[in-house]
């Protein structure tokens, strides 16, 4: 089939200006992390695909928008992350460095390729097949001992909900998402900040409460 050669022009102008052909293959200031591909966009973060050149592996960057944030603020993230990277679980998402470029603070963490725990329930959703008992058990029961793994840290998730949780090609279960790359928790830094979406937020949180691990737990319930 022969094609018009305006064909070719507006297939090409078109590419020129996508956003894919801008990021991909950009290096960032760490040059040794290539963009492979972009996989997600919110109000306050963006999250990436990349290839570290350094180990041959792969790897997310969440690039978290830290404009306007203060010294004070950028501190306090930095705190959250030092935490969160010291866990070492198979049913958590393992994160490994960050840095901060231009106004951006950029969070490394371990690839996975799979799908979260709503699009699982879409797809059984969209199907005449109820999801199967043993998976709700293995899920139950990993999620459990991820939140286990994450409270004997010191650390409140924030963010217990479908989104955030991981199912690998293997059906294990991995945590991720931590709540301290919300945008929202620099609004109201300490305890009685908004975080998790509204539908897996416990009480105490949406009265403006003071909170403590229990509001991952409740998530958790709704999850179930």
């Amino acid at each position: 089939m022969k094609l018009n050669k305006n064909f070719y022009f507006i297939s090409l102008f078109l590419l020129m200006n996508s956003e894919l052909f801008n990021e991909e293959g950009y290096y960032l200031s760490h040059d040794n992390f290539k963009i492979i591909k972009k996989l997600d966009v919110k109000t306050y973060f963006s999250e990436y695909k990349v290839y570290n050149k350094d180990d041959d592996n792969l790897y997310i960057i969440k690039k978290i928008n830290i404009k306007g944030i203060s010294p004070k603020e950028i501190e306090i993230l930095k705190e959250k992350f030092e935490k969160i990277s010291d866990i070492n679980s198979e049913f958590i998402i393992k994160y490994y460095d960050y840095f901060i470029e231009d106004d951006t603070f950029n969070i490394v963490t371990e690839y996975i390729d799979a799908m979260n725990l709503k699009e699982f329930i879409e797809l059984y959703r969209n199907s005449d097949s109820p999801i199967k008992r043993e998976f709700i058990l293995s899920f139950i029961y990993h999620i459990s001992l991820g939140l286990q793994v994450i409270h004997k840290n010191n650390i409140i998730h924030g963010e217990i909900e479908p989104e955030n949780i991981f199912i690998t090609n293997d059906y294990k279960i991995k945590i991720g998402g931590f709540g301290f790359i919300n945008k929202t928790n620099f609004q109201n830094i300490g305890d009685k900040t908004q975080i998790s979406a509204p539908i897996y937020t416990a009480p105490e949180v949406n009265k403006g409460l003071n909170y403590d691990y229990k509001i991952d737990i409740w998530s958790f319930g709704c999850i179930i």
